[in-house]
């Protein structure tokens, strides 16, 4: 397929409408609830998992097959039905609704790809092969997440209330960037992640009054 281009998109509040409720619909239907998006699922039977979210008042279930006009005001439709009949009843749809879809499996057909994804707070690295081998992408991810442990969370919300302090302390964003290419590229970061998770934050925060101090001297 080729030429995708990466974007983030902010789905809170936004109606998503996800077609199916078997395993695959079931990990489409956590991630999107994950992101704040109001979602409805159609279809005549779900897994024990996207019930427990029914319960719990998370989504819309409504309980039979696909019909004309279920993509109609919605944004961004996901289908996981596993019937190419019906998944291309829902592309025509949607090139009339002007809705964004994604078809599991047949990526030909779809407005946007679903990357394999490792999430550590709000750090999030997605990897993608054009729709070519979801499971080399899974297997990429399950590296990454050697690499990217659970204290690169707390890193990544420590830097983001050091950002914050430095836009009211530091004047010139070039002293900014001074201080951020110190901290992530010159060895307090590397520091940081081989203290215990706790104290990460802590060190941090001191690496960063003390280069800002310096940087306030020159």
């Amino acid at each position: 397929m080729g030429n995708h281009f990466p974007i983030m998109l902010q789905l809170e509040g936004k109606k998503c409408v996800v077609i199916g409720g078997g395993k695959v619909a079931e990990r489409k239907i956590t991630a999107l609830l994950a992101a704040g998006a109001a979602v409805t699922v159609i279809s005549p039977e779900i897994t024990e998992i996207i019930q427990e979210r029914i319960s719990e008042g998370c989504l819309v279930w409504l309980k039979r097959q696909y019909q004309a006009g279920d993509l109609e005001n919605i944004k961004f439709g996901f289908v996981a039905v596993g019937k190419k009949e019906v998944s291309l009843k829902c592309r025509q749809e949607a090139d009339k609704t002007n809705t964004l879809l994604n078809i599991a499996d047949m990526p030909e057909f779809c407005d946007f790809i679903l990357p394999a994804s490792l999430r550590r707070g709000e750090l999030l690295l997605t990897v993608c092969t054009d729709g070519n081998s979801p499971m080399l992408a899974k297997k990429i991810r399950q590296d990454l997440s050697q690499v990217y442990g659970k204290p690169y969370a707390v890193v990544v919300a420590a830097l983001g209330k050091i950002r914050e302090k430095a836009a009211g302390e530091i004047e010139t964003q070039k002293a900014r960037q001074e201080i951020f290419q110190y901290l992530v590229f010159q060895g307090p970061v590397d520091e940081a992640l081989k203290l215990p998770m706790k104290e990460i934050e802590s060190f941090l925060m001191k690496a960063y009054d003390k280069i800002s101090r310096k940087k306030g001297n020159t």
